[in-house]
C-alpha cells in the first residue's frame, strides 16, 4: 500500500478529512509514525514495517491524534495519549477490524510481549531470581507498554 493509497483508506473513518500522509521512506527505531498538529500531516516510517497490519496500526493510531486534535483545538494542556485520544483510536480500531483493514491477531506489538514474556520465564527458569536481570526486564516490559500506552 503506497501513501495515496493510505489516505483514502483512512479517509474512510473519519469526517476530518483535511490531513496528508506521508511516507518518509525511512526505518526508525523510536517511533512508527507521528502527527504534526500544525501541518496536519500524518509521518508513517514505512520501512518499519514488513506487512500491511503493522501499518494500518499505526496510521490509525496517527489518525486518532488528528481527530482529537482537530476536536479539542485550542486546548493547550493536553495528555497526547489521554482518555479522549483512546477513545477515538480504539473506535478506529474496532472499525478497522469489522471492516476487515485490520487483524487484531496479527499485532506486532502483542507478539512482543509475547515474546518479551517467553525470555522472562526462560530467564527465571535458567538462572534463577537475580533482581537485577528480572529487574531490568521488567523495565525493558514496562517501557514497552508505555510506548504502546492505547492498551491500558
Amino acid at each position: 500500500m503506497n501513501q495515496d493509497q493510505l489516505k483514502l483508506k483512512l479517509d474512510e473513518y473519519t469526517d476530518h478529512k483535511d490531513f496528508q500522509i506521508i511516507f518518509s521512506g525511512k526505518h526508525s527505531k523510536k517511533v512508527d509514525g507521528l502527527y504534526h498538529p500544525e501541518k496536519q500531516e500524518i509521518i508513517i516510517h514505512n520501512k518499519n514495517f514488513s506487512e500491511e497490519n503493522g501499518l494500518m496500526y499505526t496510521a490509525l493510531h496517527e489518525l486518532a491524534h488528528h481527530i482529537d486534535f482537530s476536536d479539542n483545538r485550542g486546548k493547550t494542556t493536553r495528555n497526547a495519549h489521554g482518555g479522549e485520544f483512546r477513545a477515538i483510536f480504539h473506535s478506529l480500531l474496532s472499525k478497522a477490524i469489522e471492516m476487515g483493514d485490520y487483524d487484531e491477531f496479527e499485532d506486532p506489538f502483542l507478539d512482543q510481549v509475547v515474546q518479551f514474556v517467553c525470555i522472562v520465564f526462560f530467564l527465571s527458569g535458567q538462572i534463577g531470581f537475580h533482581p537485577s536481570v528480572e529487574g531490568e526486564l521488567l523495565n525493558d516490559l514496562l517501557q514497552l507498554f508505555n510506548f504502546h500506552n492505547t492498551y491500558c
